[in-house]
Order: structure tokens, then sequence, then C-alpha cells
């Protein structure tokens, strides 16, 4: 068992960042919550929506991030309407 552990830690999955988010509370309301599996779950989904929109304000700047740097190299295309096509050069032409 541990030489398939090291095997798949070795040489099947990936070696990618992790990131992990550490979520804390009050002492007091470490008890409650302990205590009550409702007030539990209303936590929980609220920092479940805390985080997502979090997570999705990060994706979206580092997407415009990406555009502005790929339009400042002169490599950004913008979809272009019916009819026009970019050529070889990228220069916008009728399409044949």
């Amino acid at each position: 068992m541990n030489e398939l552990a090291f095997h798949l830690d070795d040489h099947v999955v990936p070696l990618v960042p992790v990131r992990q988010i550490v979520l804390t509370l009050p002492i007091q309301l470490r008890f409650l919550v302990a205590r009550d599996p409702k007030l539990l779950s209303a936590v929980r989904s609220v920092f479940k929506g805390t985080m997502s929109e979090a997570e999705l304000h990060l994706l979206s700047a580092r997407l415009r991030g990406g555009l502005l740097a790929k339009a400042k190299r002169g490599g950004l295309r913008i979809g272009l309407p019916v009819g026009l096509v970019y050529d070889d050069r990228g220069a916008v032409q009728l399409h044949p």
C-alpha cells in the first residue's frame, strides 16, 4: 500500500499548485455551530457563497489581465461580423 501511494505521488498525480483557504469563527460561535446542525449548515452556505463570489472576482480579473496583455502584444483578435474574415496577415476582408 505504501509503495502504491509513493508511485501515485511521484508518477501519476500532476505537480500543480494547490490553494488552501482556512476560514475561522469566533470561539463563542464555534461552540454554537458545533452543537446546532442547522446553524452549521447556514454558516457553511454563507462561507460557500462568499468564497464563490471571491473566486469569480479573481478569475475575471485574471482573464481581463490576460486579454490586456494579449492586446499589448498585438495578438488579440475580436470576433468579426458575419461576412468578414481575417486573412493570413491578420487584415480584415470580405469572406470569399
